[in-house]
């Protein structure tokens, strides 16, 4: 038996086009499954042509990742997952599926509950519902199964490192799991969805208390997080005593968090400014909004976005330039603090 569902929408990475880039992966895949399952992601066109979809800025609010900042201890790429912001991963994605209205079963995948999963799997599938799955391609991130073949033992679907890293792909783009033991947990759906207003007051007000709950720990799960985070960044850019050669490396960890750190305050300040104009959260959104600013300010000080890596990473060498960025990330730092201040009015 076999069963794919082809009316999701793709997850992937920014691809120079006119859609708003999702590059923050779970609450992209779980806005895929609610559109795939009839709940509205509320698409959007802005005025010069940008397709949004919408319903993943209220899930990057509501999770609390939109609010976060990680950094690891040993500079790890990982600091990008903001799944880790909060006290546990399970909860973000319990906080994911109840902002768009799904309560949620969460699986661990070991030898001894990959029977039971095939089983959910296959049965999730066959009612048209998607699921999310955790460490599809090489990243231990989300991504969808959106079908099944020989009665679960080959899974398939989307996941955004699918360009990055190799895997195998059916004719429809899909990536083809023919062996999913490295895949280490899955979220299904469960129950019957029901209807949730985000632009709800109590909505809203626990929001900004969970948001000002992230933006003020200093550790989360072995990570540093928050001001301690933008601390350590600053100190990893600011060092003039390495050897030209690892300052370039350096700029690479650095490039991401920027676009990381980018996306996750400016949509979420979409979400924020939607508030009465005026009112506290719309205060958190503008300055998120001028985060994004300074985000791109600090590219600039490299040269112009989309300029090669080898030239961006020559520029990073210069003590000059670094010194500027480090400027930066002290007035984002400092927003931040104000942001954190309107967000506890908004609480209220």
């Amino acid at each position: 038996m076999k069963k794919i569902l082809n009316r999701i929408e793709r997850i992937h990475f920014y691809e120079n086009d006119r859609n708003s880039p999702e590059d923050i992966v779970f609450p992209s895949c779980l806005t895929s499954l609610a559109g795939c399952i009839g709940l509205d992601v509320r698409h959007h066109v802005t005025e010069d042509g940008w397709k949004q979809r919408r319903l993943y800025f209220d899930l990057l609010a509501c999770t609390g990742m939109g609010f976060g900042l990680l950094w690891h201890p040993d500079r790890c790429c990982s600091c990008l997952d903001l799944t880790l912001v909060n006290d546990s991963h399970d909860e973000t994605i319990e906080r994911g599926f109840r902002g768009v209205g799904c309560g949620v079963r969460i699986m661990e995948n070991t030898p001894e509950t990959r029977e039971e999963i095939r089983g959910v799997l296959v049965d999730s599938i066959d009612r048209g519902r998607p699921a999310i799955a955790f460490g599809m391609v090489e990243p231990p991130e989300s991504g969808l199964v959106c079908g099944y073949e020989e009665d679960g033992d080959i899974l398939l679907g989307y996941d955004a490192f699918q360009n990055q890293f190799p895997c195998e792909k059916n004719d429809n783009g899909m990536v083809v799991l023919r062996d999913w033991t490295k895949v280490w947990k899955f979220a299904f759906v469960h129950g019957t969805p029901n209807p949730v207003d985000r632009d709800a007051g109590d909505f809203r007000r626990e929001v900004a208390a969970h948001g000002v709950k992230i933006m003020e720990k200093t550790e989360s799960r072995g990570y540093l997080s928050g001001q301690a985070a933008y601390h350590a960044w600053r100190d990893y850019v600011s060092e003039n005593s390495l050897p030209a050669t690892e300052l370039r490396a350096r700029h690479r960890l650095h490039h991401l968090l920027v676009g990381n750190l980018a996306e996750a305050r400016y949509f979420t300040g979409v979400y924020l400014e939607e508030s009465p104009k005026e009112s506290p959260d719309a205060r958190a959104g503008e300055l998120f909004r001028e985060i994004h600013d300074r985000c791109w300010k600090i590219w600039g000080v490299l040269g112009e976005y989309g300029d090669s890596e080898e030239s961006l990473s020559e520029k990073f060498v210069l003590p000059e330039n670094r010194a500027r960025i480090a400027e930066y990330i002290d007035e984002i730092a400092r927003l931040e603090q104000t942001a954190v201040s309107w967000l506890k009015k908004a609480a209220k």
